[in-house]
């Protein structure tokens, strides 16, 4: 019952997707599967894998990124060699990542005679589209590039271009073979082709990350058609620089955000040396205006890509392929059992039996989805294996709940108490995580509002973490699998302890042991919202604390992650971390072998909070570069 279950859910969502947006079922499964097998999808009579879930999402406009995914230890490990791939690849390191994808593709992507598997178009995708990226890191030729791509892309859309692109359903991924194909085509790429791509976009209803995915891209692609250089109708590309710009400063991504800049203020410079030909707009003041805020920005994004050696220019698009917040269910089976201090009898008594239990939690099996589904939710997880930080079918639910933690990060209370309300009303709240989540957000309005004391925040935060997790069973020691959810809830009841106290420092310790694998290993970027969210924390209080060694490594590793990723976030807090460790360290005549300048370090965090639309760091950044100015008169 459970497995209908959890089918039916997922079929609900697509269904509602695809009918919101108009698409019929030869629109939505074309070169992926039959309609009828998305049918049988959408009524919950057919399973599928994850792959062809978050591209049937992706062709809905949603991206894979909001979920939380358990699967079995199988598809864990196919995961995993995927992501590694991917970080070798990120990092610019063709070598490892040429020798794992060999292995994959034996492994995953033919078949036992060795030819490709016919019957797994999206794996042979994934293969060529990554050979790609490796070959571009070893300055492979054009024309060689473009036979790579073009294959990759007729796997999936193999009437590319007989047809308008309004009339397909495409992911983000294909989005983005349809701009590499087109930036390699024999004799040049058309522009007619780039702005089918934005027009598109302009209409396929996609959330605010997908938009960031893709749009930027094909704005920057268009602008350089050709000439290298703004084209002809500088006006209206300026216009789509515009628009590209605020869909990467909504999304908090950095994707091609360089080049953009970089464009717009070379069109923004024409007008300001020809005021007669702007019509008028020169004379306003606002091209100016545009032009310095443009350039501040960009400044500023190279001030930190040369401090970390970082190219300016977005060289790879693995942020499409790397797959977030997945976990093993046998893994977390075993961890969560052991940190609650339960006997398997009791686990799994009236779901399965002890030996299914043990071969379940040392690999040797895999649970069926509905025995999972109930050892998850006496485990204090929710019983599904996919789901977002809210568990509904409402699209609608889960935009507002990202728009809902933007007020509160700007703490924007009214705002954000109106979208919790839209929220309240969307979902249902017999559903612990769903109640978890409420109840987290009220708290955190409550303190901003200054309506509650440190001590009240605390209590309300650890009862809203034990709705699924006793806060004793995070304090032992021990291997730990807690959600993104309850992590939110222990780091924020940590802002309410005693920083003196046994109890922070131990919330403290077991954070550090719980990341530390990650950390080593090449699975950071999977995890590096989360990651960030707690760790910066973590950081800040080891500074504090005169850890400042400590803190570095970790804002240093939090920067390069964010940096290779294409995030945002949180890149101005942790540039002001490190500036903030070094003054720590002249104060108390600490030898540090770094040399920062208040004045660049902390216009570059303002510049970057601007950028990034978080309105109260910038108020922040600017108090303290004010105080520095004031201390040095």
């Amino acid at each position: 019952m459970r497995d209908k279950k959890d089918r039916e859910s997922l079929g609900i969502y697509l269904k509602t997707l695809r009918e919101k947006k108009g698409y019929s079922l030869d629109q939505v499964c074309e070169g992926l599967c039959t309609p009828q097998q998305l049918s049988k999808l959408e009524k919950g009579d057919k399973a599928t894998s994850k792959l062809l879930q978050d591209t049937l999402l992706e062709r809905l406009g949603v991206g894979a990124e909001d979920y939380e995914h358990y699967l079995s230890h199988e598809a864990y490990d196919h995961w995993e060699m995927r992501q590694r791939i991917l970080h070798w690849i990120v990092w610019g390191k063709p070598e490892p990542a040429r020798a794992l994808l060999k292995e994959y593709y034996c492994r995953y992507a033919k078949d036992s005679e060795g030819s490709p598997k016919v019957t797994d178009r999206l794996e042979r995708q994934f293969c060529l589209s990554i050979w790609a990226q490796i070959r571009i890191l070893e300055r492979a030729a054009g024309e060689e590039l473009g036979a790579i791509i073009d294959e990759a892309a007729g796997l999936t859309m193999p009437a590319l271009w007989q047809k308008p692109l309004k009339e397909q359903a495409l992911s983000f991924k294909e989005l983005n073979l349809i701009l590499e194909a087109e930036r390699y085509r024999k004799g040049g790429p058309r522009a007619e082709h780039y702005m089918e791509v934005l027009a598109y976009m302009e209409t396929s209803g996609a959330d605010y990350l997908g938009m960031a995915k893709i749009y930027p891209k094909a704005v920057c692609l268009l602008c350089e058609c050709g000439t290298g250089t703004v084209g002809r109708d500088a006006e209206s590309l300026l216009a789509y620089c515009d628009r590209a710009v605020e869909f990467l400063r909504n999304a908090l991504r950095l994707y091609h955000l360089w080049e953009l800049l970089d464009i717009r203020g070379r069109y923004l410079k024409r007008i300001l040396d020809d005021p007669a030909g702007s019509g008028g707009r020169a004379a306003a003041g606002e091209p100016a205006r545009l032009y310095q805020e443009n350039e501040a920005w960009k400044n500023a994004l190279e001030s930190v890509y040369a401090k970390f050696h970082m190219p300016k220019a977005t060289l790879s698009y693995c942020y499409l392929y790397i797959e977030k917040n997945v976990s093993c269910v046998n893994d977390v089976i075993r961890i969560r059992r052991r940190m609650l201090g339960m006997e398997r009898k009791a686990l799994c008594e009236g779901i399965c039996d002890e030996k299914t239990l043990m071969r379940l939690e040392n690999r040797k099996a895999n649970p069926q989805r509905a025995v999972a589904a109930a050892l998850f939710e006496r485990l204090g997880l929710a019983g599904t294996l996919s789901r977002t930080a809210l568990v509904t079918e409402s699209p609608e639910a889960k935009r507002l709940m990202a728009k809902q933690r933007r007020y509160i990060n700007n703490h924007d209370t009214e705002k954000a108490d109106a979208i919790l309300e839209q929220i309240k009303s969307l979902i249902s709240v017999d559903i612990r995580c769903n109640r978890q989540v409420l109840m987290q957000q009220e708290a955190n309005l409550q303190r901003q509002r200054g309506e509650i004391d440190n001590e009240t925040y605390c209590r309300k935060m650890r009862a809203t973490l034990e709705l699924t997790l006793p806060f004793n069973a995070f304090l032992r020691e021990g291997e730990k699998y807690l959600t993104h959810q309850e992590q939110m809830c222990i780091q924020n009841m940590m802002q309410g302890m005693d920083k003196e106290g046994g109890e922070f420092w131990t919330c403290m310790e077991r954070f550090q042991e719980m990341y530390r694998p990650a950390a080593e290993s090449e699975l950071l970027e999977t995890m590096n919202g989360i990651y960030g969210f707690v760790m910066r924390y973590v950081q800040s209080e080891l500074g504090n604390h005169g850890e400042y060694d400590q803190s570095d490594r970790y804002v240093d590793t939090m920067l390069a992650e964010e940096l290779h990723s294409y995030r945002l976030p949180s890149i101005a807090r942790c540039l002001y971390a490190r500036w903030w460790n070094f003054t720590q360290r002249k104060q108390r005549g600490i030898p540090t072998s770094r040399e920062l300048d208040a004045e660049t370090e902390l216009s570059n965090c303002i510049q970057l909070s601007r950028l990034s639309k978080l309105t109260s760091d910038e108020s922040f950044f600017m108090g303290k570069l004010r105080h520095e100015r004031e201390d040095n008169a």
